[in-house]
């Protein structure tokens, strides 16, 4: 085809997830990563600790007992900042240390 070149679009669809977030009921810093999720339109499949299946799969995936965790095709991270910065594309924050908490992550 001499003169025409061919396309291909891509239309990425916000109501598919592109990560998966793993938290705990109760962490505020899993609160905050869904929170800003939610709020900017970023789907997700959210994934409790609380089932003994989650927790394995967080431990073969992340091998650290933390959450928030995200993993997104091949990135994988803990910390709420980071994680937000990833997903809406803008840099991390300082983090405040909740009670129980490490800076950023629940440790579990």
């Amino acid at each position: 085809m001499l003169g025409k070149r061919l396309y291909t679009v891509y239309i990425l669809d916000n109501s598919t997830p592109m990560i998966t977030l793993y938290v705990k009921t109760g962490c505020p810093y899993c609160h905050k990563v869904i929170e800003a999720c939610t709020e900017h339109g970023i789907a997700f499949d959210e994934k409790n600790i609380a089932d003994a299946a989650v927790y394995a799969e967080l431990m073969e995936k992340g091998g650290k007992p933390q959450v928030p965790f995200m993993v997104g095709g091949d990135i994988t991270m803990y910390e709420s900042d980071a994680i937000i910065a990833h997903v809406l594309g803008t840099p991390a924050t300082d983090t405040d240390t909740a009670a129980g908490c490490d800076a950023g992550v629940c440790n579990i």
